[in-house]
């Protein structure tokens, strides 16, 4: 399917193009790469996307394709594909062959702040014909401006149940319904004097994956309760959880139950 998109893609450009045979010969100019696209598809401010730059290859073959971010604009996070590390290359392989159609990717993080789009100073370097060579290029990324209302929301209503005498870890779910909340930290407190401990006899908790909630993502934060001079009862938990959206400080405050009940037998 890739192929005939391929070939489809190129018997256009060859239709769009095509010229008079009494036409003036072209200007001998670089053209052993050409990019179809200066302009992305959009990501909303504060999210975080893989962008695609669609190349077409003329000329013989551009080896050893590398393209790299010089200069995003401020606040703006730039990652590669994990095979290449510091750059990002082409879908297929290192090679953009005469005639063929191929795409780089580039992961790209937008602060809340940003305009209506981000420009991305971006460089490629490649061999044709044995010489290196090297473009440098500006590409935009238009930006949508976030207007949702919630940041999160807490999945987890209750803990359950647990023995008097039991010490045990437990979990409270969070979902990320803004594009990216940073530091995700949450604290937990019981006003009925349950003893809570966290991961390493910390000061507080932190999700399982990382301290970044995205939208669309589910993670857990887990923290020990130890019910062994407990009496049985229901408790209701206090959870503050802070975070921070570019370099504004929020918190969600929530609860969540825990029955302790006496042991059987």
């Amino acid at each position: 399917m890739r192929t005939r998109s391929i070939l489809l893609l190129a018997a256009l450009l060859v239709v769009s193009t095509a010229t008079p045979a009494v036409a003036a010969p072209k200007p001998q100019v670089d053209k052993d790469v050409e990019l179809t696209n200066y302009e992305t598809a959009a990501i909303v401010a504060g999210d975080s996307a893989w962008i695609a730059l669609t190349w077409h290859g003329g000329g013989g073959d551009a080896e050893d394709f590398r393209l790299q971010v010089k200069k995003p604009d401020s606040g703006v996070e730039v990652r590669y594909p994990d095979n290449t590390g510091t750059y990002t290359s082409l879908w297929a392989d290192d090679t953009l062959s005469d005639g063929e159609y191929d795409f780089t990717a580039v992961h790209v993080t937008v602060p809340y702040a940003a305009g209506s789009d981000i420009k991305l100073l971006s460089t490629l370097t490649y061999e044709h014909d044995g010489k290196p060579k090297t473009r440098s290029f500006n590409v935009r990324v238009p930006v949508v401006e976030y207007a949702g209302g919630r940041d999160l929301q807490q999945m987890t209503d209750s803990l359950g149940e647990s023995t008097v005498g039991d010490s045990a870890w437990v979990g409270v779910s969070f979902a990320g319904l803004a594009p990216r909340l940073d530091d995700f930290q949450p604290t937990v407190t019981d006003p009925g004097g349950l003893p809570i401990v966290y991961p390493g006899d910390g000061s507080a908790t932190s999700l399982h994956h990382d301290a970044r909630l995205e939208d669309g993502e589910t993670d857990i934060a887990r923290f020990r309760i130890d019910a062994h001079d407990t009496p049985a009862g229901t408790y209701t938990i206090s959870i503050m959880a802070t975070y921070r959206k570019d370099s504004a400080t929020a918190e969600l405050v929530s609860t969540v139950d825990l029955t302790v009940i006496e042991p059987v037998g």
